[in-house]
C-alpha cells in the first residue's frame, strides 16, 4: 500500500500540496492527473475571503493511506459533501471510522486534526470540500442562530 503524506502549511498553496503530494498537472485552478495512482481533477475555488472549495472528481489507481496534515494553521473547518463508490476507512485518534456510499455523505472535519484514511483501489469519489475559517464559520452559525457560549469549537464538548 503506497503512503501518501499530504501536508497543508498555511504558507503552501493548496493546488501545490495535492500536485506534489498526488502527482498531476496545475492548471490555472485545477490540478489534474493520470499517473499510476489515479486519473481525475480537484478543482479548487475562491469562494470569498476564508471560504475555499474544492471539487474532487477522482478515480484511484492503487490503494492509499492518506495522511493529512496541518501543522501550522488549524483555523479551519472542513465540511466535506461525498459521493463515494466503496467505503473509505478514515482514522482519528487510532480508531477507524468507515465512510462510504451507505451513509449520509456528508462529513465536517475540525481544521486541527491530523486526518488519516485508507483509499482502496478502484474508488471513485466525487465529492466537494468546503473549508471555512472558524472565525467565518462562528459568524455564519451566528446569522442562523444566536449562540450565547462559544460551544461550537469548545474541545470539551465536541
Amino acid at each position: 500500500m503506497k503512503v501518501i503524506d499530504h501536508d497543508f502549511d498555511s504558507n503552501r498553496d493548496p493546488l501545490a500540496v495535492i500536485a506534489d503530494a498526488v502527482g498531476g498537472v496545475v492548471d490555472g485552478n485545477i490540478v489534474r492527473g493520470d499517473n499510476e495512482i489515479y486519473k481525475g481533477s480537484y478543482s479548487f475555488f475562491n469562494i470569498e475571503e476564508g471560504v475555499l472549495a474544492v471539487l474532487i472528481d477522482v478515480s484511484y489507481k492503487k490503494t492509499l493511506f492518506l495522511k493529512h496534515k496541518n501543522r501550522t494553521n488549524n483555523d479551519g473547518v472542513i465540511l466535506y459533501f461525498y459521493l463515494l463508490s466503496t467505503d473509505i476507512d478514515f482514522f482519528l485518534n487510532k480508531k477507524a471510522i468507515q465512510f462510504g456510499k451507505l451513509d449520509y455523505n456528508f462529513i465536517m472535519l475540525d481544521g486541527a486534526l491530523d486526518i488519516d484514511y485508507i483509499v482502496k483501489k478502484e474508488t471513485h469519489i466525487y465529492g466537494v470540500c468546503v473549508v471555512v475559517k472558524k472565525d467565518t464559520f462562528k459568524e455564519y452559525i451566528n446569522k442562523i442562530c444566536k449562540i450565547k457560549e462559544d460551544v461550537v469549537f469548545d474541545i470539551k464538548r465536541t
